[in-house]
């Protein structure tokens, strides 16, 4: 996944992540999941800090594989996508 790549599925998974959390409104997972996501794209707008330590605290992937996976294979795999990006360019 490159730049463009991974700005792409962040703005498709924030997107899917806000019907899904319509579809369950105050699901506390669905919640953590969204506001990750908003950290993701602060993080992103202000340029990139691979040392930033709130980058290993990050679970959004791990709640993908317990609570959206049965119900939305394709929003789970997408954040198992930004997960793994985020991982891979933290470690170099």
């Amino acid at each position: 996944m490159n730049t463009l790549e991974f700005q792409r599925a962040l703005a498709k998974a924030d997107e899917a992540c806000k019907r899904f959390d319509a579809a369950y409104p105050g699901d506390r997972m669905i919640q953590s999941i969204l506001a990750q996501l908003d950290f993701i794209k602060e993080w992103e707008n202000a340029g990139r800090d691979w040392t930033d330590v709130r980058l290993k605290k990050l679970n959004f992937g791990l709640l993908a594989s317990k609570g959206i996976d049965a119900e939305d294979r394709t929003l789970a795999q997408l954040l198992y996508e930004i997960a793994n990006y985020i991982d891979e360019n933290r470690r170099g």
